[in-house]
């Protein structure tokens, strides 16, 4: 698919600039949005595709916002940033409905896996207020879930 090099290396510049700097870059939001707008990636009509990808990405972005909203009044501190919601976002146009579970529940356990062998490396603790850039595992699993659903699964 034509469209895989363009969202492979969009999902990885996104993972490197949250690994890096904790933040996810509202030009590499749009590029993934605007790609997945493209008429040549589904066998739906484009109005039909473009309706079904915006609806599910509006979805995912106001469930992550309102997991956001919780956990800051939970809390009393942000435990997921907005790029993460843009990225959910990301997630809604380029997923299907039945492999979203999956893209959220592999990302949060590859992030949970490299803090762990993050802070056994380093000899740190992790706690409640441990940073994680949840992009770095969030970004590389949606290509992943993308692809199996290329593939049928």
């Amino acid at each position: 698919m034509i469209a895989a090099p363009f969202l492979a290396a969009l999902m990885l510049a996104i993972a490197v600039s949250d690994w890096r700097r904790f933040r996810v870059p509202d030009p590499l939001i749009l590029a993934a949005l605007t790609l997945r707008g493209l008429p040549l990636l589904s066998s739906q009509t484009p109005a039909a595709d473009l309706a079904t990808s915006a609806a599910r990405a509006a979805a995912m972005a106001a469930l992550f916002y309102g997991f956001r909203l919780a956990y800051r009044t939970w809390r009393g501190r942000d435990g997921l940033g907005l790029g993460d919601v843009k990225l959910a976002a990301v997630a809604g146009a380029w997923v299907d409905w039945r492999l979203l579970p999956f893209v959220v529940e592999f990302a949060a356990l590859t992030v949970l896996a490299i803090a762990i062998v993050r802070a056994i490396c380093s000899g740190a603790t992790l706690s409640t207020q441990t940073k994680l850039p949840f992009a770095v595992g969030f970004a590389p699993a949606i290509f992943v879930g993308w692809q199996l659903q290329l593939l049928g699964l």
